[in-house]
């Protein structure tokens, strides 16, 4: 890695250790994981992916807003920091953390949104809104394990989805 990238990634690495972008997540087990910036920096290295300043730039943005957000809207979002990103570049490198499980898309509606969250899990689609929202309350990670017992299925990829809208409650 060269010595600007080692910089700055160093600079953002402090402000994560301050706290400044964590997410919260459930294991498969349960509990709940914080991920923070250098977590992301250790498990892009682990991909075997180089640890550019794009692809940092961009899973941060998706930690920092905690939605799940469109191309356009990950482009918009880092273009802030990284002025000369082009809307290829987004893509191409939301695709390649899909490809090594950093990121989960979704089409929904017709439109592709990413994930960080690639724990199993629920995502509530809100008809209403068009907000997708991950919801941890019921154990994906069993109803994968008894599938894979019951048929003899080796899960690559999973998802569940409920669709709807907020009923007034009185």
């Amino acid at each position: 890695m060269n010595f600007l990238l080692t910089f700055i990634i160093s600079k953002l690495l402090v402000l994560g250790r301050n706290g400044c972008v964590v997410i919260r997540r459930m294991s498969s087990e349960g509990s709940q994981l914080s991920l923070t910036e250098e977590d992301l920096l250790k498990e892009l290295r682990k991909t075997g992916l180089k640890a550019t300043i794009q692809r940092f730039e961009i899973l941060k943005v998706l930690l920092r807003e905690r939605k799940h957000l469109s191309l356009k809207e990950v482009h918009e979002k880092v273009s802030k920091r990284l002025p000369t990103i082009s809307l290829s570049t987004v893509y191409n490198t939301l695709r390649s953390l899909v490809e090594v499980n950093l990121l989960r898309e979704l089409n929904v509606s017709g439109e592709t949104r990413y994930d960080v969250n690639v724990e199993p899990h629920v995502d509530l689609v809100w008809l209403d809104t068009g907000e997708i929202e991950d919801f941890t309350g019921i154990d994906v990670a069993a109803l994968i394990r008894t599938v894979e017992e019951k048929t003899g299925m080796k899960v690559k990829s999973w998802r569940v989805e409920f669709h709807g809208v907020r009923e007034d409650k009185e």
